[in-house]
C-alpha cells in the first residue's frame, strides 16, 4: 500500500534481505529494467545496472530517463561487468 517501505522506490526489501540474510549491502547490486529499480538501488546505496535489449548503449541524453546508470542487452552482459566492479 501507499507509503510502505517494503514498494519500490523504497529501500525496505533490501534492508529486510540485510536482516534476515545477512546481505551486505556494500556489495550487491541491483539489476532492473525501470525508473523504480534505478531509484530502489539509489535508496539503498547499492549498484545498479539496466538490463533492456532495446536501450543497450543509449545514454540519458536518448530520453529513457535520467538514472545514468549502465545499461546492458542481457543477464550475461550485466553480470560480467558487475563482476568486473567486484574486483575492483
Amino acid at each position: 500500500g501507499g507509503g510502505c517501505s517494503c514498494r519500490k522506490p523504497s529501500a525496505g526489501l533490501l534492508r529486510k534481505a540485510q536482516a534476515e540474510f545477512g546481505a551486505d549491502l556494500s556489495r550487491s547490486w541491483m539489476l532492473g529494467d525501470s525508473e523504480a529499480d534505478v531509484g530502489m538501488a539509489r535508496s539503498g546505496g547499492i549498484g545498479m545496472v539496466r538490463v533492456n535489449a532495446k536501450l543497450s548503449g543509449r545514454t540519458p541524453a536518448d530520453g529513457f530517463g535520467a538514472s545514468e546508470v549502465p545499461i546492458f542487452p542481457d543477464l550475461l552482459v550485466a553480470a560480467r561487468y558487475i563482476l568486473t566492479q567486484l574486483a575492483d
